[in-house]
């Protein structure tokens, strides 16, 4: 089905971009740590450190929305298609010729 496709990949880019943004926010050291290493560590301001909390968060909550109108649609065409009386009851208040 084209609609669990699309939601599939939706999917794997929303964890892609999670992913590599949350990679950055996690692994960015404090650059006031005695331990910080210029040659080996990197530092992200508190600015940057939001900015890709909010690309994650905006990522994930867009998926969550593009998941539920996309799966609520394959579900209808389902039933349209393997219970035809479901659909014409629930979805076209028993308008028969709606159909």
């Amino acid at each position: 089905m084209r609609k669990l496709n699309d939601i599939e990949g939706m999917s794997l880019t929303t964890q892609l971009i999670t992913i590599y943004c949350g990679v950055f926010f996690i692994s960015a050291k404090d650059d006031k740590d005695p331990n910080f290493d210029v040659n080996n560590d990197f530092a992200l301001s508190e600015n940057k450190k939001v900015i890709f909390f909010i690309i994650i968060l905006c990522c994930n909550v867009f998926f969550i929305a593009f998941w539920m109108v996309e799966f609520t649609g394959a579900y209808k065409n389902m039933i349209k298609r393997k219970k035809p009386y479901w659909y014409i009851f629930f979805f076209l208040c028993c308008r028969k010729g709606k159909m």
